[in-house]
């Protein structure tokens, strides 16, 4: 004789055989299962059941998912929400980028020559173009006899890891409105390290109608 496991939408019964069904005063949309079926089923489906029912019942909403049976059966079919696995696959990505990231930054320390490859990177910019990061700044005024002008400065070095010597510097001397009367270059033989400030000290002859002068690093040498 056929038993059956019944399910009131709250929880799971059975097995019963079809006359204790009869006492349990089922309704055609209880749903049921049997040793065989291959999901659950409304009694009223069921042809050896039919006779149970004298009068159909109105049509109800489903129950709710059903959880697992106690024996054997397999679950009862439940809904599927889409934004609980768009979420997951949201979470697994960002997981998996934050693993990645972590795995770069912890082996780019480790890659033979990667730093050192930086810094010369760096170094051979700056060794080719030494007057984008030399500058000049200064004080003059007229010595007693009128014929030079003396120059009290200093030499900026901005560079981050290039040393330079022999810096050339260009030397403009302007009148009261600005014409420029005379340029003359001077090296000042001495070194200059990253990152430093070196004074240096000119006397450049005069002519008479200059009254200003105006400074540039016209050149360098880098030092190896």
């Amino acid at each position: 004789m056929t038993k059956y496991h019944i399910h009131n939408g709250q929880q799971q019964e059975g097995p019963f055989d079809k006359e204790e069904l009869r006492a349990k005063v089922i309704k055609p949309t209880t749903l049921v299962w049997y040793e065989g079926a291959s999901d659950w089923i409304e009694a009223g489906k069921i042809d050896e059941l039919k006779d149970l029912f004298t009068v159909p019942p109105p049509l109800k909403a489903s129950p709710p998912p059903l959880g697992a049976p106690v024996s054997a059966p397999p679950p009862p079919p439940s809904s599927t929400n889409p934004w609980k696995w768009i979420r997951i696959g949201l979470g697994l990505a960002l997981l998996g980028f934050i693993v990645v990231r972590f795995i770069d930054v912890n082996t780019s320390h480790d890659r033979p020559g990667s730093y050192l490859e930086q810094v010369m990177t760096i170094e051979e910019t700056e060794r080719q173009d030494p007057t984008r990061f030399l500058s000049v700044e200064g004080k003059y005024h007229t010595n007693f006899w009128g014929d030079q002008m003396v120059i009290e400065g200093v030499i900026l070095n901005n560079a981050t890891v290039a040393n330079y010597k022999d810096v050339v510097i260009q030397v403009h001397l302007l009148s009261e409105t600005d014409t420029e009367l005379d340029s003359k270059n001077y090296v000042v033989y001495k070194r200059f390290p990253a990152h430093g400030r070196t004074e240096f000290s000119l006397r450049v002859g005069r002519p008479k109608a200059a009254k200003k002068v105006s400074l540039d690093v016209f050149g360098a040498t880098p030092l190896p």
